[in-house]
């Protein structure tokens, strides 16, 4: 059984937070964060992009996200997206399965926080 879990980059102060809560509401939905000083902080849609966890591990047991920036073989860098209902790395080369190499690499960061890793030759094309 899949484990569903979600982390939210919240836009305004560039940080990524564990959601601890979320409240569906019309218009927005209601998102409780968890802050590392044990408190909440809690926004709404306009204020977070919400991150979703894909049930794959890294080499070193990472959890691997939504968005987040992956290192396998020598120099090869994806972000990981969902692309047909599959996971994936995606880079300027094309798609990789994160099943078929999530034991291979590492993340190293996450496309909303790590700016200067969107400059490798194997993502300065690719949108998120």
């Amino acid at each position: 059984m899949s484990n569903i879990k979600l982390k939210a980059f919240h836009l305004k102060n560039k940080t990524i937070y564990p959601v601890r809560k979320i409240e569906f509401n019309n218009p927005l939905n209601i998102y409780t964060l968890a802050k590392k000083d044990k408190t909440d902080l809690v926004v709404d849609d306009t204020e977070t992009t919400i991150l979703q966890f894909t049930n794959y591990s890294d080499n070193n047991n990472i959890e691997i996200y939504e968005g987040d920036i992956f290192q396998w073989a020598k120099d090869s860098y994806g972000i990981v997206s969902i692309v047909k209902g599959q996971w994936v790395f995606s880079n300027n080369n094309g798609y990789f399965s994160v099943n078929g190499y999530c034991k291979d690499g590492v993340v190293v960061g996450n496309f909303y926080t790590d700016i200067d890793l969107l400059n490798h030759q194997d993502l300065v094309n690719i949108t998120f």
